[in-house]
């Protein structure tokens, strides 16, 4: 049973790809509806600009024009600050501003200089504000914060370059101004859509591969419950017989009488898979030697087993069924890669609290981009394998044990270097 993992590759690519699309799509039409406004914005502080000079030279001639007052009181959004001079650069204490100051006063003769106003002297240079949207903190202390809120205002606005000069009669005053509240609001969204998006994603993929995982644990443990009650039976028929050849002191009946046994110790472990095993302290190093002298009697001078620190003692916590299974399993997966004949090397390490086995093979080892695949159910690159020995082995070290199983880089063979950690006493 082999799925089609470059078929589910491809559909995640594609939803991936779907996704940076939508987003895309997204942030250009945001960008291109914040340009607008921007435009929409400046056209409308030109417009407000001449109202508002209109209305002062109509005032002197105590003509009042209704719409220039009308449009001047419209505006409610956008940030204004109306200055005497021009800013030729601020910080967070002084600002240094450009003044105009008459020569000679027949001719009205201009000359340009230079000067410097601290924060303290911002009442004599700030003619008037408009929709700064300050709060009530910075209202509570007049000398103190509401400087500050101004100064960090120009600072704004001299940053964004929008300025406006404007001439009454021989007179010039410059009104600053910034992008609305609503702006900077529209100019966000796309990010704050993203996080939106990405959070709604994320829950919903841990939700769904909870529920995935939660039923494929009801469907192993069927199929294990399942499983072992079918072996049952015909196994009780079999270790009848088996003593049945044994009265007729049979030669093959000792052999036989062992594959029996194994069959019996496969069915119990079958029946322990959706318990909670017991663990309890043994030693890593004679498991490990009894599972690998099963595989040396079976394949004899084929198969050759190298081990290091195997008469150690080297004990942890385990279920011994369970984990002789896993070491099984790995082997038996060395085997199958190797084709029945190589070299499989046994090493076990202790460092600090963990304790570390490896198992590394002769065989052909795994193409590149399998590393992350060999551990899922149903991935399997036999014709006739099912693809649930390292995914029951996976599932039996990190859920039951705690552990880890994991995929080392080989520096020894071209073969698979599988490593299992569990911690230590």
């Amino acid at each position: 049973m082999k799925i089609n993992y470059k078929r589910k590759k491809i559909w995640k690519s594609l939803i991936v790809i779907f996704g940076i699309i939508i987003f895309s799509l997204s942030l250009f039409y945001t960008n291109d509806l914040v340009k607008k406004i921007e435009i929409e914005e400046n056209k409308k502080m030109d417009l407000w600009v001449k109202s508002q000079k209109e209305l002062i030279e109509n005032e002197i001639a105590f003509d009042i024009n209704p719409l220039a007052m009308n449009i001047i009181q419209n505006n409610s959004t956008i940030p204004i600050i109306w200055t005497q001079d021009s800013i030729i650069s601020i910080n967070k204490d002084f600002i240094i501003i450009k003044k105009d100051s008459i020569v000679e006063k027949s001719n009205l003769i201009k000359q340009e200089f230079i000067d410097t106003i601290n924060k303290n002297e911002l009442n004599k240079f700030i003619i008037s504000s408009r929709n700064l949207h300050h709060n009530k903190k910075d209202l509570e202390d007049v000398s103190g914060h509401v400087l500050s809120f101004f100064m960090k205002q120009l600072n704004i606005m001299f940053q964004q370059n929008k300025i406006i000069e404007i001439s009454f009669l021989e007179e010039k005053q410059y009104m600053y101004y910034k992008d609305s509240l609503l702006l900077n609001k529209l100019r966000y969204y796309p990010a704050l859509q993203l996080l939106v998006i990405s959070i709604f994603i994320f829950i919903s993929y841990i939700a769904f591969s909870y529920s995935r995982k939660a039923e494929q644990n009801k469907v192993w443990v069927g199929m294990s419950k399942e499983t072992a009650h079918q072996i049952g039976t015909p196994l009780s028929s079999l270790m009848g017989h088996v003593e049945i050849l044994k009265s007729e002191q049979n030669k093959f009946a000792d052999q036989i009488s062992e594959d029996v046994k194994k069959l019996e110790i496969i069915a119990h472990r079958f029946s322990k898979i959706g318990a909670s095993p017991e663990l309890k302290e043994e030693n890593i190093s004679n498991i490990i030697e009894k599972v690998t002298k099963y595989y040396k009697s079976r394949f004899e001078n084929k198969i050759k087993f190298k081990t290091s620190d195997i008469n150690k003692e080297i004990s942890c916590k385990l279920n011994k069924t369970l984990f002789a299974w896993v070491i099984e399993n790995i082997i038996k997966n060395s085997i199958d890669a190797m084709k029945g004949q190589g070299n499989i090397i046994i090493d076990i390490q202790k460092e600090k609290k963990y304790i570390f086995v490896n198992i590394i093979d002769s065989g052909p080892g795994l193409e590149k981009g399998v590393n992350g695949k060999i551990f899922e159910p149903g991935y399997t690159t036999k014709k006739r394998g099912w693809g649930l020995g390292l995914s029951l082995a996976k599932r039996i070290i990190e859920d039951y044990h705690k552990g880890k199983l994991q995929i080392k880089n080989n520096k020894i063979t071209t073969g698979l270097h599988i490593c299992v950690i569990l911690k230590s006493l």
